[in-house]
């Protein structure tokens, strides 16, 4: 093979190079890279956005990691996490470690946890369960009050 040929050989060999290596940044830059956020105002800009991001919520009662996987649907997919409970009901702490997927409203700021309707997983499950358990209780130590207002009635 001449010179000319080994030459153009290689040229051909390091543009197929340039372009995988392009090819992996980009697969990185959208599918893997996620920026982290250490506030509230950089979290909220990327979920009105819903870009991917990882922030850790420290909250009085407890600390939450959300990760914004992306846009689904129309509306933006949100990992939540509970990482500690701080304070609260012993009740409260089997919710630490739970996870639950929740899709919010694209363009809008919003915390995930703020309406669980739009939500699905084990956390939400046990937070309803919490609320349940604690109306059934609530009711229970009012039935004093609520016969002794229904004989005021009758």
């Amino acid at each position: 093979m001449d010179k000319k040929g080994e030459f153009m050989l290689n040229k051909k060999k390091i543009i197929i190079m340039l372009v995988l290596a392009v090819l992996l940044i980009a697969v990185f830059f959208l599918f893997i890279y996620e920026k982290r956020c250490f506030d509230n105002t950089c979290f909220e800009e990327r979920i009105v956005k819903c870009r991917r991001t990882s922030f850790i919520n420290d909250k009085l009662d407890m600390v939450l990691q959300y990760n914004i996987i992306g846009v689904k649907g129309g509306k933006c997919k949100v990992n939540v996490k509970v990482l500690e409970v701080k304070k609260g009901a012993n009740d409260i702490a089997v919710l630490k470690g739970k996870t639950m997927t929740c899709l919010t409203s694209l363009g809008v700021i919003s915390y995930p946890e703020e309406d669980i309707s739009k939500c699905s997983g084990e956390l939400k499950e046990n937070i309803q369960d919490l609320i349940i358990n604690r109306m059934y209780v609530y009711v229970l130590e009012s039935m004093g009050k609520i016969n002794e207002e229904l004989g005021k009635v009758i």
